[in-house]
């Protein structure tokens, strides 16, 4: 392993109770670790927006994660699917 990469347990997953199977919509977890991160030069927290927040046209946003890309297909890595909004 790298000094880019880390590797952590899992504790919990869970998905949103609006996910949709048949569709993929809602299709989001929340994952949360049975450790803390050390975080270094390449591996840091992500923020995000206040509740509330007013995001204006223009704003520079960044989405980004993991998993199959079309069915059948292999999992990627996750710097291999993001995309600035």
């Amino acid at each position: 392993m790298t000094q880019s990469q880390a590797q952590q347990g899992v504790s919990s997953i869970t998905v949103n109770p609006n996910y949709n199977g048949n569709t993929n919509d809602n299709d989001l977890a929340l994952v949360q670790l049975s450790s803390t991160v050390s975080f270094s030069d390449y591996i840091q927290p992500i923020c995000l927006a206040a509740a509330g927040s007013t995001l204006y046209n223009g704003t520079e946003t960044w989405v980004t994660g993991w998993g199959n890309i079309q069915s059948g297909g292999e999992c990627v890595r996750p710097e291999d699917q993001q995309v600035e909004t």
